[in-house]
């Protein structure tokens, strides 16, 4: 009986290696395939460089900082995101000595799991986004919005680090400033989390109000001077919109904005990895000039069209000038997205898909029997999931408020429906409230912008270049 218990559990084990070993050679043949077949299907992928000129001042001088207007204050910001940096560490030292057959086939096995894959953005193409930005003049501060890696716990973190993010600081004057994105979350264990703020933390300011390692740290100050103008730089970092910390910290950070004074000489800038912050900021937060967000990886599929034939086609069907056809301008005018800026044309303009659909399939109401029947399918939900907010997805916006009464009613609701468990303000007397209000108006316009971000995914994130996005403020 002992023999037969002894010999079931040995077929058992054999049979468990043998899975192992399936299941380790299917992943080697799915990466294989996608190492192939992924720089086909990004072709188009060159890194992409937008430059866009921001007057917060004035309604009808968006070009206004093309000029040189010496008492205009101006700063320039450079805004990265979405890295998805995944090499893998080094082997662990047993692998590499000298030892038995077994660990001899292991490391080999290691050494194949490590290098037939593809990669999300690869160690070349950082060197030459460096190269890129050592060409761009003047930079006051850069930004980065999030998703530094993938998988903590096995990616090298201490390479990208020392090799790309340390260096960004010697470009710019008043320092690199970022806050972490989904996939610095969601795909780590929470103390892995610390452990990538605190090598982050080397290079570069981490805004996180829920994190130890830099003392929950989530506002920033810096003043800019010159020999003709002297303003400050406000900072503020919101957590991922589906991190589980995200609305305990948000109506902590929104208590500290609306009870810090603003003035006419201080930028106030949010920075936000998921967009769809912004649909809750908008009323709760009295005043913010610029919100910098990434996440939606340029619209997640674009389809890449020559742009001269995407001029004509447009001019010719929707009767557009010449000058404003472009992809941006078709937008605002037929599916009300509030874009406000030329695109920085290249040979090919890139159309964002998902948007477009997702937009449609929640508007178009002769697609409610559809809806119906699509809705619950896992894709069509994982879709929907990456952004909810498609209307400031990709590219640049101007926030359009409502009149003073209406955002003062949205602020007081806010603050009345959390005052019951958090201490939001002081005194619920509606007079002292929009007394704030008054103090905190201040004749300016908002914007938000949302990079395409620099990683790639498979299968989606097809024919998106990698954007690098360099933001001019005039005010």
């Amino acid at each position: 009986m002992k023999k037969l218990s002894k010999q079931k559990h040995g077929n058992i084990t054999f049979l468990s290696v043998i899975g192992m070993l399936l299941y380790e050679y299917l992943i080697i043949l799915v990466q294989l395939f996608k190492w192939i077949t992924f720089p086909l299907l990004n072709v188009f992928s060159k890194l992409y460089i937008k430059e866009h000129y921001i007057n917060l001042s004035d309604v009808d001088a968006i070009s206004f900082l093309k000029t040189n207007h010496v008492n205009r204050r101006r700063l320039k910001i450079l805004h990265l995101t979405d890295f998805h940096f995944d090499y893998y560490a080094d082997p662990p030292d047993w692998l590499g000595s000298a030892g038995s057959y077994y660990t001899k086939i292991w490391a080999c096995w290691y050494w194949l799991r490590r290098h037939v894959r593809y990669h999300k953005i690869s160690k070349q193409q950082l060197k030459d986004i460096l190269v890129e930005i050592e060409y761009i003049p003047n930079i006051d501060m850069i930004v980065l919005t999030g998703d530094f890696v993938d998988k903590f716990y096995k990616v090298d973190v201490d390479w990208v680090v020392d090799n790309f993010f340390s260096k960004l600081s010697k470009y710019s004057e008043l320092g690199v400033f970022a806050v972490l994105g989904n996939h610095d979350e969601s795909k780590t264990h929470p103390l892995d989390k610390e452990e990538v703020i605190k090598k982050l933390s080397r290079a570069v300011t981490i805004l996180d109000a829920g994190s130890k390692a830099n003392n929950h740290q989530f506002f920033a100050k810096v003043t800019k001077e010159t020999k003709e103008f002297k303003f400050d730089i406000e900072l503020w970092g919101f957590l991922d919109f589906y991190s589980p910390l995200y609305w305990d910290n948000y109506h902590k950070i929104v208590k500290e904005m609306n009870e810090s004074p603003i003035k006419e000489n201080t930028l106030r800038i949010v920075l936000s990895h998921n967009p769809d912050t912004v649909a809750w900021i908008k009323n709760d937060v009295f005043h913010f000039d610029l919100v910098l967000c990434g996440h939606t990886h340029g619209g997640q599929v674009t389809l890449p069209i020559p742009s001269i034939i995407l001029k004509n086609v447009l001019g010719l069907f929707w009767k557009l000038s010449v000058k404003e056809a472009t992809f941006d301008h078709f937008v605002q005018h037929h599916f009300s997205y509030e874009q406000v800026h030329q695109m920085n044309e290249g040979i090919f303009t890139y159309l964002p898909i998902i948007p477009i659909i997702i937009f449609i399939y929640k508007k178009v109401t002769l697609w409610k029997f559809v809806r119906q029947r699509i809705s619950g399918l896992r894709i069509v939900q994982r879709l929907l999931n990456v952004c909810k907010y498609w209307e400031w997805g990709v590219g640049l916006y101007e926030l359009r408020l409502q009149d003073d009464s209406t955002l003062i009613d949205s602020v007081l609701h806010h603050h009345k429906q959390q005052a019951r468990n958090i201490d939001v303000v002081d005194s619920a007397d509606d007079y002292q409230i929009k007394l704030i209000y008054r103090t905190y108006k201040i004749e300016r316009r908002q914007f938000i912008h949302t990079s395409a971000g620099l990683g790639s995914h498979y299968p989606l994130r097809l024919f998106c270049p990698p954007e690098i996005s360099i933001l001019n403020l005039s005010f």
